[in-house]
């Protein structure tokens, strides 16, 4: 659902007191809620403080650490009772939302992939089944879903990155395009390149080749933006970005081993592909005026020691929840941002570069679906 909004907000979209009254009247003494939103909350009081805040930053994915025990509160609390519903929202209902609600339909067992939870949630959130779009948060659920089939334990992974290769160019300033990179993540200060990287062209349609000689760490959740650095202009211009995990790429699910690299051959070498249709902005390119329909990102990586661990193996759920009879860097960054989607300042630290056999589940718990929302 939407968020629960007051005063005109709660015109286009829940008013809270509209909320209230129907959660009341279908489910009373039954509900509880699920707040995303990192930017916004409400007093828990007035829904009997049965209000869990789980924070994600707009229009990106959530933190992989935070999938598994928004999954867990959510379970417990449908296992508790066969009356009990979640209602589940972020600020428009959609995005956040879809994503963690798939990653619960995946650890409940109701559905066996990440395209099976996705597609669900499409048919019923949305009239034209374009539930979860932003190519990342999609991503994540696929995550979740090779998390759950594999087995494997959620280790915090260090990598750094040694290159980005676009192919073919992006078609800006003529084909010309120059590149510069932000990388970002959430455990670390945030560091501006000197003169670290290299960009190699290679022909005038061939591969475009950012390539680091010095990088910092980085663990977990990581976010990479590549601009175009006008030659006329001050203010760079945003073509896309993507979010990855780095545990996922060292551990191959999403991501293909490579030799080791010549200068460095004690080190594992992994590549993770994007093509343009898993980059969020540039998969909004459906005439491929700046992209090419074959366009895709290549980020080569190598692994760095692991430090340690976090979520054991067995994160699925032991059983379904009872059926609802309701349904190396030089310098610190100090340049500003102003290509930031909206929340994100709020807790991301900056880093800057230039250059799931499923069970036998019961139905899935109906959410309540309001009326107003229409966002």
């Amino acid at each position: 659902m939407g968020f629960p909004a007051e005063k005109l907000e709660g015109v286009y979209r829940n008013h809270i007191d509209e909320v209230y009254r129907f959660l009341e009247k279908k489910h009373k003494d039954h509900y509880k809620i699920y707040n995303l939103c990192s930017e916004r909350s409400y007093d828990a009081s007035k829904f009997h403080e049965r209000v869990a805040k789980y924070a994600l930053e707009d229009h990106t994915p959530p933190n992989m650490e935070l999938i598994q025990p928004f999954c867990e509160d959510v379970h417990k609390w449908l296992s508790e009772d066969t009356r009990n519903v979640a209602a589940v929202h972020c600020k428009a209902g959609k995005g956040r939302t879809g994503t963690m609600v798939c990653c619960y339909l995946l650890y409940s067992g109701q559905k066996a992939t990440a395209d099976e939870a996705l597609k669900f949630y499409g048919t019923k959130r949305t009239h034209d089944e374009k539930g979860v779009t932003i190519p990342s948060q999609r991503r994540y659920v696929e995550y979740y879903a090779a998390l759950l089939r594999s087995g494997l334990q959620y280790t915090k992974t260090k990598i750094h990155i040694r290159e980005l290769v676009m192919s073919p160019p992006p078609m800006f300033n003529g084909g010309q395009c120059s590149p510069e990179l932000t990388v970002s993540q959430v455990e670390a200060p945030s560091f501006k390149t000197g003169a670290g990287y290299e960009v190699v062209r290679e022909g005038a349609r061939g591969r475009v080749r950012v390539c680091l000689t010095h990088c910092t760490p980085l663990v977990g959740d990581v976010r990479v933006d590549v601009y175009n650095k006008h030659k006329m202009k001050m203010r760079k211009e945003k073509l896309f970005h993507f979010w990855f995990n780095t545990f996922f790429v060292a551990a191959e699910l999403g991501a293909q081993r490579l030799q080791p690299l010549d200068d460095s051959p004690t080190l594992e070498a992994f590549k993770l592909t994007l093509n343009k249709w898993q980059l969020d902005e540039a998969h909004k390119d459906k005439q491929h005026k700046h992209y090419a329909a074959d366009f895709k990102v290549e980020l080569i990586v190598q692994k760095m020691p692991v430090t340690s661990t976090f979520v054991g193996a067995g994160a699925r759920a032991t059983s379904p929840p009872a059926s609802s009879s309701s349904s190396c860097c030089s310098e610190p960054d100090t340049e500003p941002d102003t290509n930031w989607d909206s929340g994100e300042a709020l807790r991301h630290v900056r880093h800057a570069w230039r250059a799931l056999r499923p069970s036998r589940a019961a139905p899935l718990a109906r959410l309540p679906r309001l009326p107003l929302d229409t966002q």
